[in-house]
């Protein structure tokens, strides 16, 4: 039987098992995560693991979840502040979304596209409806129309530097802090032309 956690342990858990699997996804793939790592990581029986989440899938979603919320939190308040300089307050919205220790950053396509598999279709859409409601908030703020084209051509824009991110082109720290800069730029340009 499973031990029962006091709520102050049980937040303690969670933290430690959301940080094991963030460090764990920078070395392996999801797949190759087990709930044995998971459970190693944050200090407690493979069994305890259960009463927190009823599958290694439903918690890695959650893990995925929660750094989206936080980088949503981020943004929305970045997104509140006045606009003095429009490219550096877009260049504000890409360092948040970088400096924040996300898990999707360190997930590769084939690995959301299993774990979206085994979630219920109602959480999905919770999920895409978050997504599409802070891009439409940001393409707003610049002055470009939240229409389903923009929202997308802007979810693609990102997804080019989560994948630039996860790439397994050897480089060094120097010529992917580069690429990033330019992909900054990039997107600064895009959400300044407001409209255009």
């Amino acid at each position: 039987m499973p031990k029962t956690f006091s709520s102050h342990e049980r937040e303690v858990i969670k933290t430690a098992m959301h940080n094991t699997v963030l460090e764990l996804l920078k070395k392996k793939s999801v797949r190759q995560i087990t709930v044995d790592d998971i459970t190693k990581g944050a200090n407690i029986a493979k069994g305890s693991f259960y009463s927190f989440h009823k599958t290694r899938e439903e918690f890695l979603w959650e893990t995925i979840k929660a750094d989206e919320r936080a980088m949503y939190d981020k943004i929305s308040q970045i997104l509140s502040e006045d606009m003095v300089d429009r490219r550096e307050t877009a260049k504000k919205l890409f360092t948040a979304y970088l400096s924040l220790n996300a898990a999707l950053l360190y997930i590769s396509d084939a690995d959301y596209e299993y774990i979206v598999r085994k979630i219920p279709p109602e959480r999905l859409q919770e999920s895409r409806a978050d997504g599409e409601n802070i891009y439409s908030m940001i393409l707003t703020h610049f002055g470009h129309e939240p229409s389903m084209m923009n929202i997308e051509i802007l979810a693609h824009l990102v997804a080019v530097v989560r994948i630039s991110l996860g790439s397994d082109i050897s480089s060094s720290g120097d010529v992917r802090n580069k690429a990033l800069e330019l992909l900054k730029d990039f997107i600064a340009d895009y959400l300044d032309k407001g409209g255009g």
